[in-house]
C-alpha cells in the first residue's frame, strides 16, 4: 500500500512538471496570429488571446547576431524578420524559437537594398514585403542612390525562402500615367492583404518635381488588379486600412519637407472605385485605425502644435476630436501614433509621456503618465500590453531599466518584468500567443542587436500555492500516519504475546 502511494505521487509530480512549456510556443496555424502590421487589416492591435493572467515569467531570452531592419513577425514558434543594417544588403530569416536554430536565410539565395525598414505581411504560407529598393547595391544615402530607387513587393515561400515574385510597383504607376517616374519616398509605407488575398499597395512616384500618388491592388500571383489615383503632393503616411467589408482607407497630403498640399481621407471600395472622400485641415498624421465602423486616428491641425485623436464614422461622417498634449515626435515610426482599439471600445495612444484611453464618445476615461511608450497591443478581454524605450539622446536615460507593463480596463498598472540591458534600447514590439505568453521584441539604437524575450507563468508556481502544498502535507502524512498506526499496533500484539 505504500510503495502505491509514493509511486503515485511521483508519477503525479512528473505529470504536473512535463505540462509545463519553458518556451511557451505551440505548433500554430500560421494565418491567425499576427499576419501584418496592427495584428489585423483594421489595423487595431487587437490580439484574439488574453495574457491577463500572465505572471511576467522569463521563460526565454534570445539575442539575434544580426542587425534587424524589417518586422519581426512572430507566428507561433517562428520569428520572420529582415536582417542587415542601413547601409548593408539585407536578407531574409526565419529562426525558431523553440530549437534555437534558423529554419531559413536568403542570404545565399538573394539579397536586396531599401532606405526604409519593409513591413512584413504573412497570408497562405507567403511572406510579403514592400520595399523601398536600390538594387545590387549598398545603399549610401546619397541623392544619387534615391533617384535609383524603386517600391518592390516580394513574395517568398515561408517554407524555404524561395522568391515566388518581384513586383515593381512604381515601374507600373509609371506605366499608368505615362511617365517615367523616380523613387518619392515611402515613410511609413505599410500595405495590407485582404481576406481573398488582394494585396493593396500605396505607390509613390515623382516626374518632374510633382509626386504621382496611387493606391494599387495586385493579385496573390503578382499581377496588377487594378489601379486608383489619388490626389497629387505630398505623399502622408501611406499607411492603408482595410473595414470588415474589405473597403480601403488612406490618409494622404498634407505638409512633407516644406511642401503643402491639402490632405484629403479616403474611402475607395475592393473594386477599385471611390465611395467617399474628405479634406481634412491637417498638415500631419498617423496611420488610421478601424472598429465597429469607426476611423480613429492621431493628426497635427494645420498652423497649430496640438495633436488631436479623430473619430469619423466608415461612411465618411465626421464625428468628434479630442485634444491631447504636445505629442513626443523624437522617435517616429508609423506604429508610434496609430491608436490601439480595446473590444470594449476604448482608444489608447501615447504622446511618448502618457497613455491615454479615450471613450467612443470622445471623452477621457483616464491617463497614465508612463514615458517611452510608443507601441500598445490590446487583448479581447481589453487588457492593454506595452514595453518602455529609452530616449537614447539623453545621456541620463542611456542605462535606465526598461519595463513590460499590463494595464487593466479601468486603469490599473502592472509591471509583469523589468529589464535592465547594458545596450540602449529605442524599440520594442509586443505580441500576445495563443497560450497567453508575451513576447517582447526589443532593438538597440543602431539596429546591431535584437534580443526576444518570451514571458509566460512561472512553471514552478504550483509549488507554492496553499492548496498544493496542503495536498503534499497530506499526501507525506497518510503514509507517516499508517507507519505510526502499524507500528503501534504491532507493538500491542507483542506486548500481549509476552503475556
Amino acid at each position: 500500500m505504500v510503495k502505491k502511494i509514493i509511486f503515485t505521487t511521483l508519477l503525479l509530480s512528473l505529470f504536473l512538471i512535463s505540462n509545463f512549456s519553458v518556451f511557451g510556443v505551440s505548433e500554430s496555424n500560421e494565418n491567425n496570429i499576427y499576419p501584418m502590421y496592427g495584428i489585423n487589416e483594421q489595423h487595431n492591435f487587437q490580439s484574439e488571446f488574453s495574457a491577463k493572467d500572465n505572471d511576467g515569467y522569463l521563460s526565454k531570452k534570445v539575442e539575434y547576431h544580426f542587425d534587424q531592419y524589417g518586422g519581426p513577425l512572430i507566428v507561433g514558434r517562428y520569428v520572420y524578420l529582415v536582417a542587415g543594417g542601413i547601409s548593408t544588403h539585407k536578407w531574409l530569416v526565419k529562426y525558431d524559437i523553440k530549437t534555437g536554430n534558423i529554419v531559413w536565410d536568403t542570404l545565399k539565395s538573394f539579397r536586396f537594398a531599401c532606405t526604409h525598414g519593409p513591413s512584413l505581411i504573412l497570408w497562405n504560407k507567403t511572406l510579403y514585403f514592400y520595399i523601398s529598393d536600390v538594387g545590387d547595391y549598398t545603399y549610401t544615402g546619397s541623392v544619387n542612390d534615391l533617384e535609383g530607387c524603386t517600391q518592390t513587393l516580394w513574395a517568398v515561400s515561408t517554407k524555404d525562402g524561395k522568391v515566388l515574385w518581384k513586383y515593381n510597383a512604381i515601374k507600373v504607376l509609371g506605366m499608368h500615367y505615362h511617365k517615367s517616374l523616380t523613387y518619392a519616398g515611402d515613410w511609413g509605407n505599410l500595405p495590407v492583404v485582404a481576406k481573398d488575398g488582394t494585396i493593396y499597395l500605396s505607390v509613390a512616384g515623382k516626374h518632374n518635381n510633382t509626386t504621382y500618388n496611387a493606391i494599387i491592388a495586385v493579385n496573390p500571383n503578382g499581377t496588377t488588379k487594378w489601379i486608383f489615383p489619388l490626389e497629387n503632393g505630398s505623399i502622408g503616411s501611406q499607411e492603408l486600412t482595410l473595414d470588415e467589408q474589405g473597403n480601403i482607407y488612406r490618409l494622404t497630403g498634407g505638409t512633407e519637407y516644406y511642401i503643402q498640399s491639402p490632405a484629403y481621407l479616403y474611402s475607395v471600395s475592393p473594386n477599385g472605385t471611390l465611395r467617399w472622400k474628405v479634406r481634412i485641415n491637417l498638415k500631419e498624421y498617423s496611420g488610421a485605425a478601424i472598429y465597429r465602423n469607426r476611423i480613429y486616428f492621431v493628426g497635427l491641425v494645420s498652423n497649430s502644435t496640438q495633436w488631436k485623436l479623430f473619430a469619423y464614422n466608415t461612411d465618411g461622417k465626421f464625428l468628434w476630436a479630442y485634444k491631447t498634449d504636445d505629442l513626443d515626435k523624437l522617435f517616429y515610426d508609423p506604429g508610434i501614433y496609430t491608436p490601439t482599439i480595446a473590444p470594449n471600445g476604448a482608444i489608447y495612444l501615447t504622446n511618448g509621456t502618457w497613455i491615454y484611453s479615450i471613450s467612443p464618445n470622445g471623452t477621457l476615461n483616464w491617463k497614465l503618465k508612463i514615458p517611452g511608450v510608443y507601441f500598445i497591443v490590446t487583448d479581447r478581454n481589453s487588457y492593454i500590453y506595452f514595453s518602455t524605450a529609452k530616449n537614447v539622446f539623453d545621456a541620463r536615460e542611456r542605462y535606465k531599466p526598461q519595463y513590460i507593463y499590463l494595464v487593466s480596463p479601468d486603469g490599473k498598472a502592472k509591471i509583469l518584468y523589468k529589464t535592465t540591458s547594458p545596450t540602449s534600447v529605442i524599440g520594442s514590439r509586443i505580441y500576445i500567443g495563443s497560450n497567453g505568453e508575451i513576447y517582447c521584441i526589443y532593438y538597440n539604437e543602431d539596429y546591431t542587436a535584437v534580443y526576444l524575450y518570451i514571458f509566460d507563468n512561472n512553471p514552478f508556481a504550483f509549488l507554492e500555492n496553499p492548496i498544493f502544498i496542503t495536498a503534499v502535507v497530506v499526501i507525506i502524512a497518510i503514509p507517516a500516519t499508517y507507519f505510526t498506526v502499524r507500528g503501534k499496533l504491532n507493538s500491542l500484539r507483542n506486548m500481549k504475546k509476552e503475556r
